[in-house]
């Protein structure tokens, strides 16, 4: 289970950060027409929420595979650094 909630976030953090690559690449033409608070408000802000939420359940989800990776090959949880 913890793969694929991995794999999930991992691509919705892909799709999203494409997503802004994109439109940034772009220049900007599809989002240059609305003035400051509107381009906060409706684009930078849900955008990222969309980046941080999956970037931070990756971390975790990563987190708690190595855990398990580690608990199930000696019985012991290795310290890492």
């Amino acid at each position: 289970m913890l793969v694929a909630g991995f794999a999930g976030v991992l691509m919705t953090l892909a799709k999203t950060t494409l997503f802004v690559l994109n439109e940034f690449c772009a220049g900007g033409r599809h989002v240059a027409h609305n003035d400051l608070k509107n381009f906060v408000l409706f684009y930078v802000l849900p955008n990222g929420l969309w980046i941080a939420f999956p970037g931070w359940c990756t971390y975790w989800f990563a987190r708690e595979i190595v855990k398990g990776i580690d608990t199930g090959s000696g019985g012991k949880v290795k310290k890492r650094v």
